[in-house]
């Protein structure tokens, strides 16, 4: 696996707390959700599209990326202590979380809540966010962007008080080739070319 980070990153905790931006879901190629979420994205109910049938609220959850889908969107509700993983298997191209909305559910009832948002490339922490407060946070391009061959990409979410929804934008977009790549090609294309050059003088 190699990958490159293409922002700067590190270790982020915001304070404060700012209204959040709900991510539409006619916006998204592909949605996901996990079982403890069964509210609505602007007026569209998301609950059917839970990872299992009969939306269990389970804390495991893989996502194979299509080649034909570039866009999700990563829905779910934490409690405290409770946790989500999400796991995209087997990515090549340049991966970035685009947003990441945190709000409390209409059951807080004002209560304040927190949570963690990391986020793990082949078992390495590249990012981490820290959320919270009563009204909800948005957050844009939290951790950065990464270019990535073939790696398993780990998003985990950990409620650490209160009851909170919370929606995370992700895009999968082809890698470019490397200049490096570009410089052999170029080597190799000039090699054949001399190649079948000499091969005609013969």
């Amino acid at each position: 696996m190699r990958f490159a980070a293409l922002a700067a990153l590190g270790l982020i905790c915001l304070a404060g707390t700012s209204m959040a931006s709900t991510i539409h879901p006619n916006n998204v190629d592909s949605i996901f959700t996990e079982g403890g979420r069964t509210t609505t994205i602007g007026g569209d109910d998301i609950s059917g599209n839970a990872v299992a049938s009969g939306n269990p609220d389970i804390n495991r959850h893989f996502i194979d990326a299509s080649p034909d889908t570039d866009s999700y969107l990563l829905s779910g509700q934490l409690d405290a202590s409770d946790m989500d993983r999400w796991i995209f298997r087997g990515i090549s191209g340049l991966f970035s979380v685009n947003l990441l909305d945190y709000a409390g559910s209409a059951s807080n009832g004002g209560a304040s809540f927190s949570g963690d948002f990391t986020v793990s490339i082949d078992g390495l922490v590249v990012g981490s966010l820290s959320l919270g407060g009563t009204s909800g946070q948005s957050v844009s391009n939290p951790f950065g962007s990464f270019n990535v061959d073939d790696a398993n990409i780990l998003i985990q979410a950990t409620g650490t008080s209160g009851t909170s929804n919370y929606d995370i934008a992700v895009n999968i977009a082809t890698a470019p080739l490397p200049t490096s790549g570009l410089l052999l090609g170029a080597g190799l294309f000039g090699v054949g070319a001399w190649m079948r050059r000499c091969a005609r003088k013969a």
